[in-house]
């Protein structure tokens, strides 16, 4: 069952690494982002584990402005 009401109310976050190999971009983290309410899942490929909360804004901002996923 659902706990959230609405886009962003909960996210659920997973943070995985260092690996051993890094990307060809450069990455040695994934980091995971699935909304409690819609269930998408949204995954990127981070260089160091300070860059996740920068990351974490720049997905807050792209959910809130996508009409496709907050219905407008």
């Amino acid at each position: 069952e659902r706990q959230s009401k609405e886009l962003l109310d909960l996210i659920h976050t997973n943070l995985m690494g260092p690996f051993r190999t890094q990307s060809i971009g450069g990455a040695k983290y994934t980091l995971l982002f699935i909304d409690d309410f819609s269930r998408m899942r949204f995954i990127y490929t981070i260089s160091a584990k300070d860059k996740t909360f920068g990351i974490f804004k720049e997905f807050k901002v792209m959910v809130e402005n996508d009409g496709r996923l907050s219905g407008r």
